[in-house]
């Protein structure tokens, strides 16, 4: 299918944000200047026209109710990550149906970690992500992003590691007073490695400290963490 980037359209009065509300309140556009919204997700092109013609056989039925997901829509989301990114064996009840992208992110992070959490998030940032973390009352820790030789913004790991190991440091308070300890001994993506010393080493509730203690708290920081045991 042919689409089309280059027909100007006019959105204004179309109850667009990236139109009718930017600038926000107390922004203003230089004279002589326009108003253009950068967004990726909500662009100035066309829809494409398969998407506008199925909309509008569907709305030439009168009756909105509840309704439920069909199997094509499932099956275009498989075939999208086989073809796109190579996933191989995803299937229907792998997959969750969500209103968007910051409902989603809202609805993993609400799985994992609790009101009051503290979550990482890379800056600068999507807006929208940020508003989200805050309005469901979660804290936010910052990590940097770091702009490379090329000019590109990508993830600066060291801090990261830094801030997983202060978390890391907050904890062994509590296992010292018990007589134990950890040893951190590396990081590979987000999975931490450690060694559980002292009378931690041969506490029968290791895996339990581990799992249900560290790891719930390092997921505080990155909700993807886990954590894995490194004998002594």
């Amino acid at each position: 299918m042919k689409y089309d980037f280059e027909t100007v359209m006019d959105r204004s009065g179309k109850d667009s944000i990236a139109v009718d509300t930017i600038p926000y309140e107390g922004a203003t556009v230089k004279e002589g200047f326009s108003k253009i919204p950068m967004w990726v997700a909500d662009m100035n092109f066309a829809t494409a026209p398969t998407i506008t013609e199925a909309i509008a056989q569907r709305i030439g039925h009168p009756a909105f109710g509840y309704f439920s997901l069909r199997e094509e829509y499932y099956q275009a989301i498989v075939d999208w990550q086989k073809i796109r990114h190579g996933v191989e064996g995803l299937a229907k009840e792998h997959i969750g149906y969500e209103n968007g992208v910051l409902g989603c992110v809202v609805s993993t992070l609400q799985a994992f970690c609790s009101a009051g959490d503290a979550v990482l998030l890379h800056s600068p940032t999507y807006v929208g992500f940020t508003h989200a973390l805050e309005n469901n009352g979660f804290r936010i820790i910052h990590s940097d992003l770091k702009r490379d030789k090329e000019g590109i913004w990508r993830m600066d790991y060291e801090d990261m590691e830094e801030k997983i190991k202060a978390r890391l440091d907050e904890l062994r308070v509590g296992l010292q007073a018990d007589g134990g300890d950890l040893e951190l001994v590396k990081i590979e993506g987000k999975v931490v490695y450690l060694r559980l010393v002292g009378h931690c080493g041969s506490c029968p509730f290791a895996m339990m400290t581990l799992k249900q203690g560290i790891e719930v708290s390092l997921r505080e920081i990155d909700p993807e963490i886990t954590v894995e045991r490194v004998e002594a």
